[in-house]
């Protein structure tokens, strides 16, 4: 590891005469101390105070001209930094660093991931992650990290669960779990929304329809002729409703203007195809059933042929009758019989025989 006697990450900005130094993209409370000289655009100052990771107060007030967002420099040299308590320190800090970092999650940045074959010139501090079967000075190592050396050999690490792995070729993340090798980033960001790769989703959630094939949508048409028919914008799978035949057609083949590309949708032969003659929505009448002579009443109602009702008419008809039988025809008892008489009717004055008994 190489040491650098001066620190220079991010820019500053500071006003002509003033003491206040701010940073961007700067980390100065870990590695500034009080005493270091902030160097910018030829003029240095000593550092009073680092109050933050972007914040420095200078000993004295800039004495150059205004910087904004412009580079620069602080040397360590401080007083502080001599001293052995000092050394102590950054080392005590260092390696707590270290231990921080090996209890972490190791992720390491390879040229490939999955190959079975080593390079045939292999760059010093180059790594691969070895896939299965692997072949030449790799067999035997597979799932194993392969690391160049200088010599041209190959240094090798075992994998161990939770390590991580990002092939800069394929741009694509590795993850080592306890069945395996397992890649989490699966789809290249060069294969996203282009051919032969996958979809990718809009602000909406929803496929863009740049990424979509042609979609074919039926429509409805209805027209009174053939030649309308032919001359429709259809697409395969438009239906055209003829209503001069009461048919319907389906275009089964470009072009449209072709009578053969269009096929008749039929029914199924067993369906009704009429009703007493009679097509489309059929209202049937008793005459359309042989029924043209039936009265539809109530039997209270029901009438009686011609010939039926001059039978009936000189028939007597039911109920309660008076009947004239003559005295003549009828013979009393002889022990207080009646005796006959005779009796006028109030009405038409007849005459009527009668045998008239004892109360």
């Amino acid at each position: 590891m190489t040491f650098s006697a001066y620190y220079g990450v991010g820019t500053v900005t500071v006003a002509a005469g003033g003491t206040a130094v701010t940073g961007s993209g700067t980390l100065w409370s870990a590695l500034l101390q009080p005493g270091d000289t902030f160097e910018a655009a030829g003029r240095a100052v000593r550092i009073l105070d680092v109050v933050d990771d972007t914040h420095l107060t200078l000993a004295y007030g800039w004495p150059g001209s205004a910087l904004a967002a412009s580079a620069y420099l602080v040397v360590y040299n401080a007083p502080a930094r001599s001293s052995g308590t000092y050394v102590a320190e950054r080392a005590r800090e260092l390696i707590e660093r270290q231990r921080i970092l090996d209890d972490g999650i190791p992720t390491y940045a390879a040229k490939a991931a999955g190959t079975v074959t080593p390079p045939a010139t292999p760059v010093a501090s180059d790594l691969y992650l070895i896939g299965g079967a692997p072949t030449g000075v790799w067999a035997g190592y597979a799932g194993y990290l392969a690391v160049a050396t200088d010599a041209g050999g190959w240094r090798f690490t075992a994998p161990e669960q939770g390590m991580r792995v990002y092939d800069t070729t394929a741009d694509a993340v590795w993850e080592r779990h306890s069945a395996g090798w397992v890649n989490i980033a699966p789809v290249s960001a060069s294969l996203l929304g282009a051919a032969n790769g996958v979809a990718t989703l809009d602000s909406g959630g929803k496929v863009p329809t740049a990424q979509l094939p042609a979609l074919a949508i039926t429509d409805v048409f209805t027209v009174a002729t053939q030649s309308a028919m032919l001359a429709l914008a259809a697409q395969t799978g438009d239906v055209a409703i003829r209503t001069d035949l009461s048919k319907t057609f389906v275009l089964a083949a470009s072009p449209a203007t072709t009578l053969a590309n269009w096929a008749e949708v039929l029914a199924p032969t067993a369906a009704v195809s009429s009703v007493a003659g009679k097509t489309g929505a059929v209202t049937l009448v008793k005459a359309d059933v042989g029924l043209g002579n039936v009265d539809n009443t109530s039997d209270v109602n029901k009438p009686v042929s011609t010939a039926q009702a001059a039978a009936m008419a000189g028939k007597i008809e039911t109920g309660l009758h008076t009947i004239s039988i003559p005295a003549t025809g009828m013979v009393a008892r002889t022990t207080a019989g009646a005796a006959a008489g005779t009796v006028e009717t109030t009405t038409n004055k007849r005459m009527l025989k009668t045998l008239d008994y004892d109360k």
